[in-house]
């Protein structure tokens, strides 16, 4: 068993080494804690190990830095892969038709009190806005949830992966809004203003936003494993 003065000086090595997300804590705290009690030298501390043993298997500082990064690319990559996994499933799904029916219901419902062209300019900022708001919902909870238990580091790579794969869809939209109303039309808001104006269009790409929203919540349900594999 690792005591707590020992865990401290795990603690303060994984920092100085860059393990600032979680799962790359967890992963090299159980490496270097699983090394230490099976240690074939056993005369040797904690801090000794570290240094004698650990930092030369993962090549050093620098060496475990590289590590670091490397297995990280690794890793948004699979939730990435994922994301677009869960994303078809959703649009050629349940999910797709069900927020499809409830949009088509509000819009139904409430469109005699605003109008059509109202409630399809809500619906697109709205729509547009779900990742975002869905990641940072999963980044405030998380650090909460890490301060709350002492998990050892306040972010996740997972969240993180999420933050961008979320951030992705509402920047290139801005981007084609930009490029195509601003640049072809010399008006940024040409864009939006057709989406509004055609409400099958415009609450179309709401829904998919929506179901974008919905993929990165299931992303911040879902567990992703850091992987440290030494030869």
């Amino acid at each position: 068993m690792i005591s707590e003065s020992e865990h401290k000086v795990i603690h303060k090595f994984l920092k100085n080494v860059g393990a600032e997300h979680l799962e790359v804590y967890q992963e090299l705290y159980d490496h270097v804690a699983t090394s230490f009690e099976k240690r074939s030298i056993t005369s040797f501390d904690i801090k000794t190990h570290i240094r004698e043993v650990v930092q030369p298997e993962l090549g050093g500082t620098k060496g475990i830095t590289r590590l670091i990064k490397t297995k990280t690319k690794t890793f948004h990559k699979e939730v990435y892969g994922r994301a677009w996994e869960i994303f078809k499933n959703y649009l050629l799904g349940w999910p797709g038709i069900l927020v499809s029916i409830l949009t088509i219901a509000i819009v139904l419902i409430t469109k005699q009190y605003w109008g059509i062209e109202a409630i399809t300019k809500v619906a697109l900022i709205l729509g547009v806005m779900t990742p975002p708001l869905v990641s940072i919902y999963g980044m405030a909870s998380f650090y909460i949830q890490s301060k709350r238990k002492n998990l050892g580091a306040s972010n996740s790579l997972r969240n993180l992966a999420v933050m961008h794969f979320a951030g992705f869809g509402t920047t290139f939209t801005q981007i084609i809004f930009f490029l195509i109303g601003g640049i072809i039309f010399n008006d940024s808001g040409w864009m939006f203003d057709q989406f509004v104006a055609s409400p099958i269009l415009g609450l179309t790409v709401s829904v998919i936003f929506i179901l974008y929203g919905c993929v990165s919540l299931q992303l911040l349900n879902e567990k992703f494993q850091f992987k440290i594999t030494t030869a």
